[in-house]
């Protein structure tokens, strides 16, 4: 397993901020605008009925590259944790790992909201996986920085 995490301070009310990252399938989609060309941005999340967030829940994330993804909500504690995995990876997810899994842990600090990003990668054992894996890992890791940047600037920009 590799992980790999980012935090960002965020001035706006904690549970606006969760749910931007954990709840909104309109906001989060804005926010994640990817690393081109190597992780292509989320264009649309969309759960079974429009089922609202909650432990167990699928949701299905459609990505600009044309493919779909779809995550498990493992963990859904508003407005302080979020903890989620790949229930179906992608083409170029299933070639260099068997799963990854993400989550949001926020909290108040000094006035501000601490918003910390992680993701565990866990690579397959093949020759694919150890050349590529790096990469992936890294691009993911400029995606999320670049998430949590425009999180900041969506929620400052209402102020």
């Amino acid at each position: 397993m590799e992980k790999i995490f980012f935090e960002i301070l965020v001035e706006d009310k904690i549970e606006s901020v969760f749910h931007s990252v954990a709840e909104s399938p309109e906001i989060f989609p804005k926010l994640f605008r990817g690393f081109f060309p190597l992780v292509p941005s989320i264009e649309k999340i969309e759960t079974e009925n429009n089922t609202p967030m909650q432990d167990g829940i699928l949701r299905t994330l459609s990505i600009g590259d044309g493919s779909k993804v779809k995550e498990r909500v493992l963990v859904h504690k508003p407005p302080f944790n979020q903890k989620y995995e790949m229930a179906e990876m992608n083409l170029v997810q299933k070639l260099f790992l068997n799963n990854m899994i993400g989550e949001f842990i926020l909290k108040e600090e000094s006035g501000k909201i601490l918003v910390r990003w992680e993701y565990s990668f866990f690579p397959k054992k093949n020759v694919m996986a150890k050349l590529g894996v790096g990469i992936l890992i890294w691009a993911f890791g400029k995606a999320m920085k670049n998430c949590l940047d425009n999180l900041k600037k969506f929620h400052e920009a209402k102020k």
